[in-house]
């Protein structure tokens, strides 16, 4: 009876060996193929302009020029608070989010909005 179950944990161990080296062999050619040296992430230059970040000042000045025509525009308003808060203006963020609630006072994503640029 030992010799039998000596046998089943030899033969479990066998199993698992069989089955985890593939494992151990693939994580370390994953390893090897990381690059060493990461570019700086902080050089905009050699980024495309689509990803470089956006002219927050124009954007204001965009939204504020639609708001000064229609003061209602849900979608304006909201999206002046985002630029306000993108450009780290989290008080002017928070009154356009204000504003904005007092057109749609139910609408979670502002609520949300304006609870995270309380919070920053």
């Amino acid at each position: 009876m030992a010799n039998s179950s000596k046998g089943l944990v030899m033969k479990k161990v066998f199993i698992f060996a069989v089955l985890f080296l593939p494992v151990l062999t693939s994580c370390q050619r994953i390893e090897e193929k990381k690059p060493h040296d990461a570019p700086d992430e902080t050089d905009n230059s050699k980024k495309p302009a689509y990803a470089q970040s956006p002219d927050y000042s124009g954007l204001i000045e965009e939204y504020r020029a639609i708001l000064s025509e229609d003061p209602n525009n849900f979608a304006a308003l909201v999206a002046l608070g985002n630029a306000y808060h993108d450009s780290g203006r989290r008080n002017d963020a928070i009154t356009m989010y204000e504003y904005a609630l007092r057109t749609d006072p139910g609408n979670a994503d502002v609520r949300t909005d304006m609870g995270t640029a309380y919070c920053i």
